[in-house]
């Protein structure tokens, strides 16, 4: 009698849905406190616990051996939360960057314009809601 070896090791495995079907290298959205990033799955073991970005997490993709409150937590990734993050990075460089700005030192007309834009972002802004209230 032969021993199916690759069989055990898949029944100790006690990830669930989509976390089952993770490879070592496949992409993770993860909320690490607070913040998102997309992160590569470094290992996985038998039993299922995931190593991410040095953390490790268990077969429920929430972060083992956390004594913090606010465990970070894995997601699965798509493309769509992967552009989120990068808007949210770009917008991150550039609200920094608008900080840094000294307004005093513009001229009148460069003023005018800055408010022209920030009005007329929030005027389709508004318009965009109630279309997609309506």
């Amino acid at each position: 009698m032969t021993t199916d070896y690759t069989k055990m090791a898949t029944d100790k495995d006690k990830r669930i849905g989509w976390l089952r079907d993770l490879k070592v290298g496949d992409k993770v959205y993860v909320n690490e406190y607070g913040v998102n990033h997309i992160r590569e799955v470094e290992r996985i073991t038998p039993t299922g616990r995931l190593t991410v970005n040095g953390l490790v997490y268990n077969p429920h993709g929430r972060e083992g051996g956390s004594t913090s409150y606010t465990h970070s937590r894995l997601s699965e990734w798509t493309p769509e939360r992967e552009a989120d993050i990068e808007e949210n990075k770009r917008r991150q460089v550039l609200i920094s960057h608008i900080g840094r700005l000294s307004l005093r030192q513009l001229s009148t007309k460069a003023l005018e314009q800055i408010v022209f834009l920030v009005e007329m972002d929030a005027e389709n802004t508004a318009a965009l809601e109630r279309v997609t209230n309506s």
